[in-house]
């Protein structure tokens, strides 16, 4: 009899110290599911203070796209206009008079606007490295759209503007009349020579300007403008979801 009283005595502590580590390990497993609760709560405010920013950079490229649309219509807009002074000077067989009065067809070269189109959206996407899994597509395909477009007209741009300075360097650099033709507008007889003539190279210099504005130039344009308008719907519609 007294040894079972030693054993049950022996026993009591024992059932003591399980229920006290079962306790603990309880205590333990609500603190760890606490913290993983408090590390989802705040990794979900996160993505979506990360997803309302990536939201006003979109704003910004949408900004941007509709600014390109605005100056490559009124760039459009005025290219056609002076493609009638190009025809004038291309014709197989020009009449003299009508180059003759032809003031338009002489300034081809004088205030050839190109586009300049705008990047602050874009590069704020590339600085922006946490980009929420929802967004990612979006921004994939908003960076794939500029690369795509700074592959070709950047180049045709530059080659256009080359052309012309160097155009104008030539008659600087070769004609007495220049002077008095690129500052007050009159153009002498020996002017007129070079713009009207028959066995002027002027013609060839507009044949040439001609492939790159009215051929590559300006379709590539009206790409920028067709794809842009597609853009901003999907950017729009990302933004709704």
């Amino acid at each position: 009899m007294k040894a079972f009283n030693t054993h049950r005595k022996n026993v009591v502590p024992g059932k003591r110290f399980q229920k006290y580590v079962l306790y603990a390990i309880g205590e333990i497993i609500l603190v760890v599911v606490g913290i993983l609760i408090a590390l989802q709560v705040n990794s979900c405010a996160e993505e979506r203070a990360n997803s309302k920013e990536v939201d006003q950079i979109f704003e910004v490229v949408v900004a941007d796209l509709k600014a390109d649309k605005r100056d490559i219509n009124i760039i459009l807009t005025e290219y056609e206009k002076r493609e009638k002074y190009f025809d004038r000077v291309l014709a197989e067989n020009p009449v003299r008079d009508s180059l003759k009065n032809c003031e338009g067809c002489r300034k081809i070269f004088t205030n050839l606007k190109t586009a300049t189109l705008r990047r602050k959206g874009s590069n704020l996407l590339k600085k922006h490295s946490n980009v929420p899994k929802q967004k990612a597509e979006m921004v994939q395909q908003i960076n794939s759209f500029y690369t795509t477009m700074d592959s070709f007209l950047p180049q045709i741009k530059q080659t256009i503007t080359d052309n012309i300075l160097s155009n104008v360097k030539y008659m600087r650099d070769n004609f007495d009349w220049f002077a008095d033709f690129s500052t007050h507008k009159i153009c002498n007889s020996d002017c007129r020579s070079y713009f009207e003539g028959d066995g002027s190279n002027y013609k060839n210099l507009i044949a040439y300007l001609h492939i790159f504005v009215y051929e590559n130039y300006l379709p590539q344009l009206k790409t920028y403008k067709t794809e842009a308008t597609q853009l901003i719907k999907e950017i729009e519609n990302s933004k709704t979801e």
